[in-house]
């Protein structure tokens, strides 16, 4: 620690990116199974060849890419080689992300932010690496917001959030639940933040992400499947082209193409939720009590009514998420765009220099690491349950639901 004090700030920042770069490193060295899922295999068939309809971005683009390179792309290998590509640019777009936030902090809270950062990176990329999330489209959706992170800490070009958003939307309508919050909370605070044209500008760009971003979330969830039972079977052919030995992933294509309805069918897996949920809250409850307290100080502290608005908006963006965890399946990505959110807009508001976040953000880790001797250990202790999976949410919690069900309940 004393060495690390002597460093001034740009060599504190290079020493940590050396030792992110070799945890980047090692967590993906510990979690990736060279192979890609069904799911995210199929998802690659679906484009807009077959017209403007939803999750068609990337298979859009890897039909691009496939016409650009002499090589046929239209094979498994080929699908799997890609997503590697992909997700090596990922991991190396959030380095930069790293470099950026911490060479925007004030020195005296760049330790706070790379305690951050080094959570945010075990979390996302042990996750993205496994074979559950590797490849998922998720991924892109948190590249488009980070992006869009960027943009609003520089206060550069902030107008290309409007295209941002949606073309993330157009990945998967998803995110106007799991990964717009980061956008909108942002948008939100700068608007409560600044006075007369800039408070204008950015209430302005509020209104029109939110709208883009709905109008595309109404239009793939509702109106878009029109001729899906024309076109299914050659987007058919096209997911058992990319997917191992030919097995696609069926209710993702009749979902999406077809418009079935897989309420029905999922509620097995919302049993398994609904054992698997509580256990995983139990086992994070330091980290879900410590983030309570410090939102509650930042609400507190903060003078005029507008600021305690500000930060009240910050602390419940991640309620977007709650449509989805009632009705949707996937509570390990849902639990992964929670935790997301929570770090990535405290590195926001550390990157633009919110003097109120940075003194609480301050006061909550000394108090944690006073009062609690153990606190040191909340570095390594998230790493037993890394990577965190989809519907099941990583093979500790599936360990313990299992014995939960055998022993008790007997739901599945």
């Amino acid at each position: 620690m004393l060495a690390y004090n002597r460093l001034d700030q740009k060599g504190k920042i290079r020493r940590f990116m050396y030792m992110l770069f070799v945890l980047t490193v090692g967590l993906f060295i510990m979690s990736y199974k060279n192979a890609l899922s069904s799911y995210n295999s199929t998802i690659m068939a679906l484009s807009y060849k077959y017209g403007f309809a939803s999750r068609g971005l990337l298979g859009s683009f890897y039909r691009l890419v496939d016409k650009i390179l002499p090589v046929d792309m239209r094979n498994y290998e080929s699908a799997l080689h890609f997503t590697l590509v992909m997700t090596v640019m990922f991991f190396l777009f959030l380095l930069f992300f790293a470099w950026f936030v911490q060479s925007h902090c004030r020195e005296e809270y760049l330790l706070y932010a790379q305690c951050i950062l080094a959570a945010f990176f075990v979390l996302v990329v042990s996750s993205f690496s496994g074979d559950h999330n590797f490849g998922r489209v998720d991924m892109y959706m948190m590249a488009f917001s980070i992006l869009g992170v960027v943009l609003l800490i520089s206060e550069k070009a902030e107008i290309l959030l409007i295209p941002i958003c949606a073309l993330a939307v157009m990945v998967h309508q998803g995110y106007v639940f799991m990964y717009f919050n980061i956008i909108l909370v942002l948008l939100l605070y700068k608007m409560l933040s600044r006075q007369g044209k800039q408070k204008r500008y950015y209430g302005i760009l509020f209104i029109l992400c939110f709208v883009t971003g709905s109008a595309l979330f109404v239009w793939f969830e509702f109106l878009s499947r029109t001729n899906g039972s024309a076109i299914f079977d050659a987007v058919k052919a096209d997911a058992v082209a990319l997917s191992y030995q030919g097995e696609y992933h069926v209710t993702l294509l009749e979902h999406e193409v077809l418009g079935t309805d897989l309420a029905t069918e999922e509620w097995s897996y919302h049993l398994k939720n609904f054992v698997e949920a509580p256990i995983f809250l139990f086992f994070f409850l330091p980290f879900l009590v410590y983030g309570i307290k410090m939102c509650v100080n930042i609400i507190h502290a903060a003078v005029s009514k507008i600021d305690k608005w500000k930060y009240v908006f910050v602390a419940i963006g991640s309620f977007t998420l709650l449509p989805i965890f009632a009705l949707k399946v996937d509570f390990g990505r849902w639990f992964i765009a929670l935790m997301v959110y929570y770090c990535v807009i405290f590195l926001a508001l550390l990157a633009m220099g919110d003097t109120l976040v940075e003194t609480q953000v301050q006061a909550s880790m000394h108090r944690l690491k006073t009062q609690h001797k153990w606190a040191e250990l909340l570095a390594v202790y998230p790493l037993v349950f890394m990577p965190i999976w989809d519907v099941n949410m990583g093979h500790v919690i599936a360990a313990f639901s299992h014995i939960v069900n055998v022993t008790l309940l007997h739901w599945w």
